[in-house]
């Protein structure tokens, strides 16, 4: 971990980092120096989130579809944490002046403006892996999923289905595949088709 520190600056190590942690297998993705160069290059959550720009949007409340809410959740990451740790939860409100969590199944609609308010999405993008494919591993639709025919749409529409653990988007057709198992850094292999 502190040699990677020293290698990279703070800014382009933290994503790295983040990411590594994140990542099941980890150290057998950083072994390849393409997925190492890929990684440092990508915009992961953490290293927007240190910049001012992340998958959260502050001082916004979203309005319907709640699941359940805790209260005494200390803070905005734990909110997330408690989405993500719910099979039907899609995105959540925390509210700092009261530390208070809200899950809710899906993105309403309506949002309100709360300047103690943060909402988001169960889980923001790590990164993305330029002319990577996750070989072998299954799809949740066989011929890609339905509509989502950039890559914005198939992120987003990864982060908002419970079973998605990672996605593929085939560059050629731009189709969109949604990976459900959790060893799918396992078959992580180079081609120039997709970006992971």
């Amino acid at each position: 971990m502190d040699a990677l520190k020293t290698v990279f600056n703070r800014r382009i190590a933290l994503p790295v980092v983040v990411a590594a942690a994140l990542l099941h297998n980890s150290a057998e993705a950083l072994q390849s120096p393409g997925l190492r160069r890929q990684l440092v290059n990508a915009h992961s959550f953490a290293e927007v989130e240190t910049t001012g720009y992340s998958c959260f949007e502050k001082g916004k409340e979203y309005v319907g579809f709640s699941l359940t809410e805790f209260p005494k959740v200390s803070d905005v990451a734990l909110c997330q944490q408690r989405c993500n740790q719910h099979p039907q939860c899609g995105f959540f409100t925390f509210y700092s002046n009261e530390n208070r969590c809200v899950l809710q199944s899906r993105k309403p609609s309506q949002e309100k403006n709360n300047a103690n308010a943060v909402s988001g999405p169960k889980r923001c993008p790590l990164c993305l892996v330029d002319n990577y494919d996750f070989r072998g591993e299954t799809n949740m639709h066989q011929k890609g999923a339905p509509g989502l025919n950039t890559l914005l749409a198939c992120q987003q529409g990864c982060a908002a289905e419970p079973k998605c653990k990672a996605f593929l988007f085939e560059k050629g057709p731009r189709t969109c595949h949604f990976k459900t198992s959790d060893n799918y850094l396992k078959s992580f292999h180079p081609d120039t088709s997709y970006i992971a």
